[in-house]
């Protein structure tokens, strides 16, 4: 995939993001915060063309893995990129990974993780791209975490709209062990300014009963 090249123009919000992001890499994190409709895909997509390391991205669900290979064409590439450059299975990496955490978390009920730490460190420099970050309670924080802890050489890039701020204390530390500090957060302002979301303000009516 190294002929990716975004066609469109960034919005300010997500200009900012990227203009930013090599200066909270020190850790080998970046952990980014960005509300419903700021673009999270296309800036993660970004963020991996930038840091020039074959990715594997995990996902909630089978839908939110599509969207990664869906926006790939037209919006970083003119054409689908070939078969031997995207996988969607994790005993066989390519250059960009699209999986599940249930997928990763199945590997390790099967004791399976092991081999797969292996074969990864074998291809070398890799990033991880966890979406949706705030899923990563649990279960599939210790597999997830298992497996960043044991790769030689990872960067890791968290993405999420809604981090977990309502977990317990001890949920809260694994997150933020896991993903690192929040680095990045697009407000819901930047979003209403540029236009991209509707100005609103909620309202409650309090009515007796008659």
């Amino acid at each position: 995939l190294e002929t990716m090249q975004f066609k469109g123009v960034w919005r300010d919000y997500q200009a900012r993001v990227l203009e930013e992001m090599d200066g909270h890499l020190h850790d080998s994190r970046l952990h980014v915060v960005a509300p419903p409709g700021a673009g999270k895909t296309i800036l993660g997509l970004e963020i991996v063309r930038r840091l020039g390391r074959p990715a594997l991205v995990f996902a909630p669900t089978i839908a939110i893995r599509d969207q990664w290979e869906q926006r790939l064409c037209p919006l970083f590439l003119d054409a689908a990129p070939p078969a031997t450059c995207i996988s969607r299975d994790l005993s066989a990496p390519r250059e960009l990974t699209l999986t599940t955490y249930q997928s990763l978390d199945a590997l390790r009920r099967a004791e399976e993780l092991d081999a797969l730490i292996d074969a990864l460190n074998a291809r070398g420099p890799l990033i991880l791209v966890l979406d949706e970050a705030h899923h990563l309670r649990r279960e599939w924080w210790k597999c997830l975490d298992a497996l960043a802890t044991r790769l030689v050489d990872v960067r890791l890039v968290a993405l999420t709209a809604t981090p977990p701020y309502d977990a317990s204390f001890a949920e809260w530390q694994r997150y933020e062990g896991l993903c690192g500090p929040i680095d990045l957060e697009i407000g819901i302002p930047e979003l209403v300014r540029g236009g991209d979301l509707c100005p609103h303000q909620d309202h409650l009516i309090l009515s007796e009963p008659g």
